[in-house]
């Protein structure tokens, strides 16, 4: 009922009205699945997952809107953070590889654009996406068309790269990012030179071509994410 509530609300209705009432309803589904799940009911697994992951994308859309106050933007920040996190934790389950793929990219998409400290965030961005190459071996045996699994696969990379630009900017305007060090400053223990580490991403992903097929993209993708090791 909740998402056809979002899906298909009446324009005459009260928006604020309608995303509490969708909350509530989600909120209420979740404690009786959550519950499933802590029983054993393992095939409750994904339909929790699934909830908290509308959850997330409802507050990160409403993030986005820059009418708000910073006091809500940083309360709807943390609602999505938390969703998001909690999504994770239960499609990491085996089974739901796609479906961690795109709450990872989502909550990416979160940190870098949304977050009250965007510069601490980034460090985390690139830690998330490192993590996805194990669960990316599954794109080419999803039941997702190619057409999308390829259109997938190609926001990723558009997201990594717009990812570590946004880092070799905030390096150079002098501005710190954990694990990374500030331009001319040298290397410092494990600090990474962001520079370096995009030019190896531009590189990396160079031929990068759709005609190619779901397999060779992915394994070109993985390749990629794992410098952010």
């Amino acid at each position: 009922m909740a998402t056809v509530m979002q899906d298909c609300s009446a324009s005459s209705s009260d928006k604020s009205e309608v995303i509490r009432e969708v909350t509530n309803l989600y909120n209420k589904s979740l404690r009786i699945s959550e519950g499933l799940v802590r029983e054993g009911f393992t095939l409750a697994t994904g339909r929790t997952g699934g909830t908290h992951h509308k959850l997330a994308s409802l507050y990160h859309a409403q993030a986005r809107d820059t009418c708000h106050s910073a006091r809500k933007l940083k309360r709807l920040f943390s609602l999505a953070d938390s969703n998001y996190q909690k999504a994770m934790s239960y499609f990491k389950e085996p089974g739901f590889e796609m479906e961690y793929v795109q709450v990872v990219m989502e909550y990416v998409g979160l940190l870098q654009y949304s977050s009250v400290t965007p510069s601490s965030a980034l460090a985390a961005c690139c830690a998330l996406l490192s993590q996805l190459p194990p669960f990316l071996r599954a794109v080419s045996t999803s039941n997702m068309r190619e057409h999308d699994q390829i259109k997938m696969l190609s926001l990723l990379r558009d997201q990594t790269l717009s990812l570590l630009k946004c880092i070799v900017l905030l390096v150079k305007q002098g501005k710190p990012v954990d694990g990374f060090v500030c331009e001319g400053a040298g290397v410092v223990g494990s600090a990474r030179d962001a520079k370096t580490l995009y030019a190896a991403a531009l590189r990396g992903f160079q031929g990068f071509d759709v005609q190619k097929g779901v397999a060779v993209l992915t394994e070109q993708i993985s390749d990629v994410l794992k410098l952010l090791e």
